[in-house]
């Protein structure tokens, strides 16, 4: 199999496995195993064979008909049961926050996506220091971790997967500043030596958020935030990519309150959205003087140029 990680993102200082052409900001890079040209709207990009690290064990198999699905995330591998191997190839692939973009996977078979089956994977004993450092330090936004190359070595192993990159584009949102700019009565710098309350947990970029209250009139308030780090929680919130373009520097703590109007994502085990779905934010960013506009973020897809049925375990 063929597989690398080329340079560029859309968010900053945050990981992503896509190429996302010029107009999105310099600043918004990727980790990259070889750095590669940004491919022409007409070419695509080959994908290397995996290396590093495999699984100690795995197995994959298909499910029990009417198993109920399982998607997590063991301290020592890989677990996900009753779903569609489609899942898995966009969880090597993709970081956490594309992994609903079923349309980021061209070219796949029916079997592919109609069948579930179940995935269990091991980390070898030697190679676990490696495997919690990363799980320590990566993010839902992350990319070219440890756990993507395994996945990768393990498909073309089992399933003889080949692939390839082509640019494509998914719609996403920037998150920009209204006309009268942010409302500072809601929004407060926040101080270098304030308290965070116990139970608001970090967020990807910096920053720490409260769990949203319960019910009607939910509520999430955040602390020590910046505008990026706030576009990557509301692309992980929702399914929908944001990228901060609000031009404010710096942190700040406020509280965005739940929409009437828009309905919560669906389930995790329902994840699969096409690549062309905007949605509006289930949160009153307007109160806080902000607002999102939709676009469309070029960035790469990948082409299934050969699978097979998992062979036998």
């Amino acid at each position: 199999m063929r597989c690398a990680i080329t340079k560029t993102g859309f968010f900053p200082t945050i990981l992503l496995p896509a190429v996302m052409g010029a107009a999105i900001t310099p600043s918004l890079a990727l980790c990259q195993e070889t750095p590669a040209p940004s491919p022409s709207p007409a070419s695509s990009s080959p994908v290397p064979g995996p290396r590093g690290p495999v699984f100690d064990v795995i197995s994959i198999r298909p499910s029990t008909p009417g198993e109920s699905w399982l998607i997590s995330d063991p301290p020592d591998g890989y677990r996900v049961l009753a779903q569609p191997l489609g899942r898995t190839i966009l969880r090597a692939y993709f970081p956490r926050i594309l992994q609903s973009r079923v349309a980021l996977l061209q070219g796949a078979p029916g079997w592919v996506w109609d069948d579930a089956y179940d995935v269990v994977a091991k980390v070898a004993p030697g190679d676990m220091a490696e495997w919690e450092t990363q799980r320590l330090n990566m993010g839902s936004l992350a990319s070219g971790t440890m756990l993507q190359k395994m996945l990768q070595a393990a498909l073309a192993e089992r399933c003889k997967l080949v692939v390839h990159r082509v640019p494509m584009e998914i719609s996403g949102y920037v998150l920009v500043l209204k006309k009268h700019g942010p409302n500072l009565d809601q929004m407060k710098e926040a101080l270098p030596d304030e308290t965070v309350p116990p139970d608001a947990h970090r967020i990807s970029g910096g920053g720490s958020a409260t769990l949203p209250t319960p019910g009607p009139g939910s509520e999430k308030t955040y602390f020590q935030t910046s505008m990026a780090s706030l576009a990557a929680d509301l692309t992980l919130s929702w399914f929908g990519a944001v990228e901060d373009r609000t031009g404010l520097t710096g942190k700040y703590d406020f509280t965005l309150q739940k929409r009437e109007d828009v309905s919560s994502p669906p389930p995790a085990g329902q994840t699969i959205v096409p690549a062309t779905d905007p949605r509006p934010s289930p949160w009153n960013l307007e109160k806080l003087g902000l607002e999102l506009k939709v676009i469309q973020i070029p960035m790469e897809g990948l082409v299934i140029d050969h699978i097979e049925r998992p062979s036998a375990n």
